[in-house]
Protein backbone atom coordinates (compact mmCIF):
# COMPACT_ATOMS: atom_id res chain seq x y z
CA UNK A 1 0.00 0.00 0.00
CA UNK A 2 1.67 3.23 -1.02
CA UNK A 3 1.73 6.17 1.48
CA UNK A 4 -0.98 8.64 -0.93
CA UNK A 5 -3.48 5.74 -0.53
CA UNK A 6 -2.52 4.86 2.54
CA UNK A 7 -3.96 8.72 3.71
CA UNK A 8 -6.85 8.68 1.36
CA UNK A 9 -8.13 5.85 3.50
CA UNK A 10 -7.57 7.25 6.76
CA UNK A 11 -9.37 10.14 5.97
CA UNK A 12 -12.13 8.37 4.20
CA UNK A 13 -12.42 6.53 7.91
CA UNK A 14 -12.93 9.92 9.20
CA UNK A 15 -15.70 11.27 6.45
CA UNK A 16 -13.76 13.23 4.51
CA UNK A 17 -13.78 12.45 0.53
CA UNK A 18 -10.16 12.49 -1.29
CA UNK A 19 -9.67 14.36 -4.27
CA UNK A 20 -6.71 12.70 -6.14
CA UNK A 21 -5.03 15.24 -8.51
CA UNK A 22 -1.66 15.04 -10.36
CA UNK A 23 -0.12 17.44 -8.01
CA UNK A 24 -1.26 15.67 -5.02
CA UNK A 25 -3.96 14.97 -2.39
CA UNK A 26 -6.61 17.48 -1.12
CA UNK A 27 -10.00 16.64 1.00
CA UNK A 28 -13.26 17.84 0.68
CA UNK A 29 -15.65 17.55 4.00
CA UNK A 30 -18.12 15.31 3.55
CA UNK A 31 -21.43 16.53 4.35
CA UNK A 32 -23.39 13.62 7.48
CA UNK A 33 -26.58 14.54 6.63
CA UNK A 34 -28.63 12.48 4.96
CA UNK A 35 -30.16 12.81 1.24
CA UNK A 36 -32.65 15.90 1.08
CA UNK A 37 -31.56 17.44 4.10
CA UNK A 38 -29.36 20.08 4.35
CA UNK A 39 -27.60 21.33 7.83
CA UNK A 40 -26.05 24.33 6.70
CA UNK A 41 -28.07 27.90 5.35
CA UNK A 42 -31.27 28.75 7.01
CA UNK A 43 -32.03 25.20 7.86
CA UNK A 44 -29.14 24.97 10.83
CA UNK A 45 -28.95 27.76 13.43
CA UNK A 46 -25.83 30.52 13.69
CA UNK A 47 -23.58 28.86 17.00
CA UNK A 48 -21.22 30.89 18.83
CA UNK A 49 -18.11 29.18 18.77
CA UNK A 50 -15.85 30.49 21.38
CA UNK A 51 -16.24 33.73 23.72
CA UNK A 52 -13.07 35.62 25.60
CA UNK A 53 -12.74 36.93 28.13
CA UNK A 54 -14.80 33.39 29.09
CA UNK A 55 -17.64 33.82 30.62
CA UNK A 56 -17.69 34.60 34.38
CA UNK A 57 -14.28 35.70 34.05
CA UNK A 58 -12.97 38.91 36.25
CA UNK A 59 -12.21 41.48 33.78
CA UNK A 60 -10.85 45.45 33.28
CA UNK A 61 -12.83 48.50 33.25
CA UNK A 62 -11.42 48.45 29.56
CA UNK A 63 -13.19 45.46 27.75
CA UNK A 64 -13.18 44.05 24.53
CA UNK A 65 -15.18 40.76 24.53
CA UNK A 66 -14.43 38.59 21.13
CA UNK A 67 -16.95 35.93 19.78
CA UNK A 68 -16.47 33.56 17.44
CA UNK A 69 -19.60 32.38 15.52
CA UNK A 70 -19.41 28.67 12.89
CA UNK A 71 -19.55 31.05 10.30
CA UNK A 72 -19.72 34.38 8.67
CA UNK A 73 -21.96 37.05 10.01
CA UNK A 74 -24.72 39.00 7.60
CA UNK A 75 -23.23 42.46 7.93
CA UNK A 76 -26.37 43.97 7.76
CA UNK A 77 -27.36 42.18 10.84
CA UNK A 78 -25.01 44.38 12.86
CA UNK A 79 -27.31 47.50 12.14
CA UNK A 80 -29.56 48.73 14.68
CA UNK A 81 -28.94 46.79 18.30
CA UNK A 82 -27.25 43.26 17.77
CA UNK A 83 -26.32 43.30 21.27
CA UNK A 84 -27.77 44.02 24.75
CA UNK A 85 -24.74 44.84 27.26
CA UNK A 86 -26.34 45.73 31.09
CA UNK A 87 -25.52 45.74 34.68
CA UNK A 88 -28.12 43.25 36.50
CA UNK A 89 -27.45 45.25 39.79
CA UNK A 90 -30.86 47.07 40.52
CA UNK A 91 -28.87 49.56 41.94
CA UNK A 92 -27.44 50.60 39.20
CA UNK A 93 -29.41 53.57 37.97
CA UNK A 94 -28.53 55.38 35.31
CA UNK A 95 -30.23 58.41 33.11
CA UNK A 96 -28.89 57.23 29.89
CA UNK A 97 -28.15 54.28 28.58
CA UNK A 98 -24.29 53.67 29.81
CA UNK A 99 -23.57 51.36 26.63
CA UNK A 100 -25.12 53.63 23.97
CA UNK A 101 -21.35 54.59 23.43
CA UNK A 102 -20.20 50.99 23.04
CA UNK A 103 -19.04 49.31 19.43
CA UNK A 104 -19.68 46.45 17.91
CA UNK A 105 -17.36 45.34 14.83
CA UNK A 106 -15.88 42.49 13.10
CA UNK A 107 -12.56 40.78 14.36
CA UNK A 108 -10.35 39.65 11.46
CA UNK A 109 -12.89 37.79 9.48
CA UNK A 110 -16.76 38.04 8.88
CA UNK A 111 -17.18 35.39 11.54
CA UNK A 112 -15.45 37.41 14.61
CA UNK A 113 -17.42 39.64 16.29
CA UNK A 114 -15.64 42.54 18.75
CA UNK A 115 -17.90 44.14 21.22
CA UNK A 116 -16.34 47.34 22.95
CA UNK A 117 -18.13 48.76 25.65
CA UNK A 118 -17.28 52.27 27.43
CA UNK A 119 -15.22 51.82 30.67
CA UNK A 120 -17.34 49.91 32.87
CA UNK A 121 -18.11 50.60 36.52
CA UNK A 122 -15.26 48.69 38.76
CA UNK A 123 -16.96 46.24 41.24
CA UNK A 124 -19.92 45.21 38.91
CA UNK A 125 -21.34 42.13 37.13
CA UNK A 126 -21.71 43.16 33.37
CA UNK A 127 -23.98 40.97 30.91
CA UNK A 128 -24.01 40.46 27.65
CA UNK A 129 -26.64 39.17 24.94
CA UNK A 130 -26.65 38.44 21.23
CA UNK A 131 -29.85 39.84 20.02
CA UNK A 132 -30.58 39.96 16.18
CA UNK A 133 -27.80 38.50 14.20
CA UNK A 134 -27.73 36.30 11.48
CA UNK A 135 -25.18 34.68 9.18
CA UNK A 136 -24.40 35.89 6.27
CA UNK A 137 -26.03 32.66 4.99
CA UNK A 138 -29.69 33.54 6.38
CA UNK A 139 -29.28 31.59 9.43
CA UNK A 140 -30.05 33.10 12.51
CA UNK A 141 -28.86 32.74 15.90
CA UNK A 142 -29.58 29.29 17.79
CA UNK A 143 -31.36 30.06 20.91
CA UNK A 144 -29.15 28.81 23.49
CA UNK A 145 -26.76 31.25 22.29
CA UNK A 146 -28.05 34.06 22.40
CA UNK A 147 -26.30 35.03 25.81
CA UNK A 148 -28.70 34.39 29.14
CA UNK A 149 -28.78 30.82 28.07
CA UNK A 150 -25.08 31.39 28.37
CA UNK A 151 -24.40 32.82 31.36
CA UNK A 152 -22.54 35.91 29.39
CA UNK A 153 -21.39 37.55 32.22
CA UNK A 154 -18.42 39.02 33.55
CA UNK A 155 -17.12 40.69 36.94
CA UNK A 156 -15.26 43.85 37.06
CA UNK A 157 -12.17 44.15 39.13
CA UNK A 158 -12.92 46.48 41.66
CA UNK A 159 -9.91 48.47 42.77
CA UNK A 160 -8.47 49.10 45.87
CA UNK A 161 -9.11 51.97 48.22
Amino acid sequence: MTPRLAAALFMLTLGCAPDVSPGGVSFEPRSAAPPGVSFTGKDAALRVLDVFPPPGAEVLPRLEVTIHFDRALDPSSLQGKPIRLWYPDPQATFLEDPFRLGVVRFGKDDATLIVEPPPLLPGREVRLELLSLRGSDGSVLADEDRGSARGLSWRVFELPP
